[in-house]
Parts: structure tokens; C-alpha cells; sequence
């Protein structure tokens, strides 16, 4: 399997970028540009992929890939750019493109996260939550456990959110019961092992997305 991490987005005005021309669609604008570089890991082999995408108004036109050194177009109207783009690669100074190298140094320094259980506010029945964040991509599976079963149907789910950057978070409830409470988080860049945190236990480190317990009802 693979997965991303994100190093960086960016916009700007497409007309301001080399070669680049907005006459394809229709409208009278304006067309924003967006560039976002991640880094795609292959858990089987270990190597490591750059890709660069450009987006106009929020639709992929370009891509880089650093493993070939090369831009595709992935948009009919882009091709014109992507052989542009190859063909003057050494004068074309300004278009940003990140290295499977650059993505090493992005991959080392991430930080691990603190998974921990903190106190909640005093409303409505007794409930745990179990709070994520951090995570990319975007998809996740968590789940509550109560005394060894699973308690899918009992528990509360909200929508998976965008943070301030390109991560995400997800918060789930399940009302406090007898026995050992625990949330259990399957994602890509956990490795096929999912987390198990346990509710009550002392906060553990984890190289994964930042997870948190929460516990809020009537004292």
C-alpha cells in the first residue's frame, strides 16, 4: 500500500504561471492555481515518490513526478504545458518541483503523537470520545470496543474534517458502560497495525496521527 504525506500547498493566479494559459475554460473567471506537493511511501519496497500537482479552479491539469523527473499532463488542455514544461526544465527556474530527497528530509522529521485522555464539559449522559487528528489522507476507520466487543452500532460518528493544513480529524462518542473502553484507529500510515487506545491508560507516543480520549457527562 502506499501513502501520503504532505508537505506543502501553494496558489496563485494560473496566468502567472509559465506557459500556462486559461483559454480552455469557459467563463470570465478569475482562475486561481493551486500546487501541492506530497510524498508517497511504498511500505512493500521502501521507495519513496515526489509528486507535484497543479490544479486550476480545483481540477488536476499537471503532475510531476520526481521518480522520472518528468510532468504528465492529466488535463486534454495541458499537454502543450507538461511538454513545455520538460523541454525547457533548466530555464523554467520559477516552477517548483520537490525531489524524492527533499521528501526523505520531510519523512524524518515528522513528529510522533501524543495519545492521551483529558477531561470533558458536563452535559447530557456520560460519554467517551475519541478525537484524531492530524491524519492524510483522509481515509480512516475508528471504532469503539467495550469490554472486548466491538460497539459499532452504538456509537457516534462526526464527519471527517479538513484542519488548518492539508490534515484531517474525525471525533467518535460511545456512552460510557462496564469494562475496559477502547478506541481502535485503522489508517494507511499505521501499516496495516491497527492503534488501540485504551481509556484511563497513560498517554503513549505514536508515529501516526494525533489521537486523544475524551470523557465529558454530569459529575
Amino acid at each position: 500500500g502506499k501513502w501520503g504525506l504532505m508537505v506543502r500547498v501553494g496558489g496563485g493566479l494560473g496566468a502567472r504561471t509559465p506557459g500556462f494559459s486559461t483559454q480552455p475554460w469557459e467563463g470570465s473567471g478569475p482562475y486561481y492555481m493551486q500546487v501541492v506537493q506530497s510524498c508517497e511511501l511504498d511500505e512493500a519496497s521502501g521507495a519513496v515518490r515526489a509528486v507535484t500537482r497543479y490544479a486550476l479552479n480545483g481540477e488536476d491539469v499537471l503532475q510531476y513526478h520526481g521518480d522520472q523527473n518528468r510532468w504528465f499532463s492529466v488535463h486534454p488542455a495541458a499537454w502543450r504545458v507538461a511538454e513545455r514544461w520538460n523541454r525547457e526544465r533548466e530555464t523554467l527556474a520559477g516552477i517548483n518541483a520537490h525531489t524524492p530527497q527533499q521528501c526523505g528530509t520531510f519523512i524524518r522529521i515528522t513528529s510522533p503523537f501524543t495519545a492521551q485522555t483529558t477531561g470533558g464539559s458536563s452535559a447530557g449522559p456520560h460519554r467517551l470520545m475519541c478525537h484524531v487528528t492530524g491524519f492524510y489522507p483522509r481515509d480512516i476507520e475508528v471504532t469503539w470496543e467495550r469490554g472486548g466487543k466491538g460497539a459499532l452500532g452504538e456509537q457516534m460518528t462526526s464527519r471527517i474534517r479538513p484542519n488548518g493544513d492539508p490534515t484531517f480529524q474525525i471525533r467518535v462518542s460511545i456512552e460510557l458502560g462496564l469494562g475496559e473502553h477502547v478506541c481502535v484507529v485503522r489508517h494507511v500510515s499505521l501499516g496495516g497495525a491497527p492503534l488501540r487506545i485504551t481509556w484511563g491508560e497513560t498517554p503513549l507516543l505514536h508515529s501516526a496521527p494525533s489521537a486523544a480520549l475524551g470523557h465529558w457527562g454530569q459529575h
